[in-house]
């Protein structure tokens, strides 16, 4: 993908958005999966809120092309500074 969108629990994501805001970061609110979740599902059908950070194109996934040429360096970079950012600010409640 070209851009992070985020999935998940609302209060979660509005707070990530805001931080990808603070940080400069294009971030946006993703579609649900239809069809498909990843790990942080079952986290919220436990009641766990819970927050995915993904680039978008799924086409890769669980296939024989889904190899490290196809991860974007940047976007990896910039997913570990909006998740430490939304660390920080759940441990500043």
């Amino acid at each position: 993908g070209e851009n992070l969108e985020l999935l998940g629990s609302g209060e979660l994501v509005g707070l990530a958005l805001k931080n990808g805001e603070d940080e400069a970061i294009s971030v946006e609110r993703g579609a649900p999966m239809e069809g498909a979740s990843s790990d942080h599902a079952s986290f919220m059908q436990a009641g766990v809120p819970a927050v995915f950070i993904a680039a978008g194109d799924f086409s890769r996934i669980h296939t024989a092309d889904d190899t490290p040429e196809f991860v974007s360096a940047e976007l990896m970079g910039a997913s570990a500074v909006l998740g430490i950012a939304l660390l920080d600010t759940l441990a500043a409640r």
